[in-house]
């Protein structure tokens, strides 16, 4: 089998990935991945500009592999009913360290990718937190709150969002 090379693109630290064209330095219609984990929550801006900057450094049919933490994850509901901030770093570490400015709920995301040229799957994968933590927000969710969906609730769960780029990001 032959292996697929990876690269990965050095861009200068003046780049915002929120606001900049970078598409051209990483390469227009070049990869066939981007991997794009664990950053989108940490934006202070919305991150349209990125998602539309990575669509146009793929090649049609490319791949986007997005992971963020789930806002709507069991911890982070049991947080918010309790009157504290649903988001995952908050809950770890006890305190709102401003390390995550947005978390996302899975089919919000899957949505935001989707519009900018990407057919979307999305699932999530719980990790994170002690099992007391886990067990505690799990048993208070299921007694008290209606779950439609339990496969985007599970304990403090990472969504995962694969997008194939079936158009251009306009």
């Amino acid at each position: 089998r032959e292996k697929t090379p990876l690269a990965s693109v050095d861009l200068t630290p003046d780049v915002d990935l929120e606001m900049d064209k970078w598409a051209e330095h990483a390469g227009v219609d070049q990869y066939q991945l981007a991997i794009f984990s664990e950053v989108i929550e940490h934006f202070n801006a919305d991150p349209a500009r990125a998602l539309h900057e990575i669509n146009r450094c793929l090649v049609v049919g490319g791949y986007l592999l997005l992971t963020t933490v789930n806002v709507g994850s069991e911890l982070g509901l049991y947080n918010l009913a309790h009157g504290h901030a649903p988001y995952a770093m908050a809950n770890i570490s006890g305190t709102r360290r401003s390390r995550h400015e947005r978390e996302y709920a899975p089919k919000e995301l899957q949505i935001l990718v989707a519009a900018h040229g990407f057919e979307t799957w999305a699932t999530t994968v719980n990790v994170y937190a002690t099992a007391f933590v886990k067990e505690r927000a799990r048993e208070w969710v299921h007694n008290n709150l209606p779950l439609p969906s339990p496969e985007f609730h599970g304990d403090t769960n990472i969504i995962i969002i694969i997008g194939r780029k079936v158009a251009l990001s306009e």
